[in-house]
């Protein structure tokens, strides 16, 4: 089975960082064929988890033909592979920041789908805080 983490679309998302203008980088990769886990699998070894946000939902937005909306993404997580509760954490927070809008059932439904022998609970945990706190962003009353 292929470890999605380190394929050579994974490796040329994680090389696009350098790239300084995000709806450049985007445009470059029009019409190729990228699955949602493979553009994640590059995000995640961005520095700067809101500019991989920021490509994330330009690329969404860019009608590819793969796409890579909220459910997608979650649905790409195991397929991953992210070995610890950082990744997950980063992971989680990219989502987050790229689908400000995701509803909170709807996070709960897909996370549930998780097998959970492919995502343990604490790295669950990690994707789920980093992405409520990602996306609730300013707007959280308690902080």
């Amino acid at each position: 089975e292929e470890d999605v983490y380190d394929t050579p679309d994974a490796r040329e998302i994680a090389a696009l960082e350098a790239c300084e203008d995000i709806e450049q980088a985007v445009g470059g990769l029009a019409r190729r064929k990228l699955r949602c886990d493979a553009v994640l699998a590059g995000l995640v070894r961005w520095d700067n988890c809101a500019r991989a946000a920021e490509f994330l939902r330009a690329w969404e937005e860019s009608e590819p033909l793969f796409g890579c909306d909220l459910e997608l993404c979650f649905e790409a997580v195991p397929r991953i592979k992210l070995k610890s509760q950082a990744e997950m954490a980063k992971a989680g927070a990219i989502v987050g920041l790229a689908f400000p809008e995701a509803d909170e059932e709807y996070i709960q439904t897909y996370a549930g789908e998780w097998d959970p022998d492919e995502i343990g609970e604490r790295e669950k945990q990690a994707f789920m805080e980093a992405l409520e706190g990602a996306s609730m962003g300013t707007a959280n009353d308690d902080a």
